[in-house]
């Protein structure tokens, strides 16, 4: 396949096949759809269970890459792996597989990653206690649903730039985006709407942009506003639109790494 990369480009420099093992699946899943991941880290660790972060999307048609900017690809080399979940409403597969996963066809997309993140875990590449569930921008709806879902299905919710208050958005069409979010998304799976005052049974960590016009800091600030106090926390970029610097990337990664419950950031929300 086109989207398959045998070299994976993390901050900067290139991680050739050859250092890290890169496996393919397929899960089925909803309405009996083999949906593939693909498995990255070291040889000793791709088949056992071991610290796991997925990775999902399945937004506009995009296909997840291994050189995806976004990945923690420095986790690899400490005995982390990453799953990546081809889930339909991305592209890999094609324009029926993006169709699968729009508009109200939208929860295909969060079932899949259900599903993907499920099979790791009973086949033991996985386990919920050590994983990691990681989106950005407007992935990030489908991610924060999948915990809304089903609660405790991993450790940690990682957003990034997150686009969450979906029926805000789609209620203001001076708003950026908007007419394409109106054919993108279906509102009942709004996870400011639908997520009011539940617990997500995971530690959940932000990172917003103080400027971002196409994933306001309003979504994570309407998104936080129904989650228990403890266990969550926002790190804005200050002056930052819609990217992630070098510090957010490092603040990210401690977060992941860390085991403990109790942990503070300087900035909050």
């Amino acid at each position: 396949k086109q989207w398959y990369q045998r070299r994976v480009r993390a901050r900067g420099r290139l991680i050739s096949r050859g250092q890290y093992d890169v496996v393919r699946r397929h899960v089925r899943c909803e309405g009996g759809e083999l949906v593939p991941i693909t498995i990255v880290g070291n040889r000793d660790v791709v088949d056992s269970q071991s610290s796991t972060i997925f990775v999902t999307y399945g937004c506009y048609g995009e296909s997840l890459q291994l050189d995806y900017e976004t990945l923690p690809h420095g986790l690899l080399s400490e005995g982390w792996k990453i799953v990546l979940c081809h889930v339909r409403g991305g592209g890999e597969l094609g324009r029926d597989w993006y169709l699968q996963g729009v508009g109200s066809r939208k929860k295909t997309a969060i079932l899949d990653t259900l599903s993907c993140i499920n099979y790791c875990h009973n086949t033991s590449i996985s386990a919920p206690s050590t994983s990691v569930l990681q989106s950005v921008s407007a992935g990030s709806l489908v991610a924060a649903r999948v915990v809304q879902y089903h609660p405790g299905i991993i450790s940690k919710l990682v957003l990034q730039l997150p686009f969450l208050d979906l029926s805000t958005a789609l209620s203001h069409p001076h708003l950026p985006l908007t007419p394409e979010e109106r054919e993108e998304w279906d509102d009942r799976e709004c996870p400011v709407t639908m997520g009011t005052n539940n617990s997500l049974g995971c530690q959940v960590y932000i990172t917003a942009g103080e400027h971002d016009r196409r994933a306001p800091i309003w979504h994570t600030a309407n998104f936080v506003a129904r989650l228990p106090v403890d266990g969550v926390w926002v790190h804005v970029v200050e002056g930052g639109e819609h990217g992630m610097d070098d510090v957010a990337h490092d603040m990210e990664l401690e977060f992941i790494r860390q085991q403990e419950r109790s942990w503070t950031l300087p900035t909050w929300i």
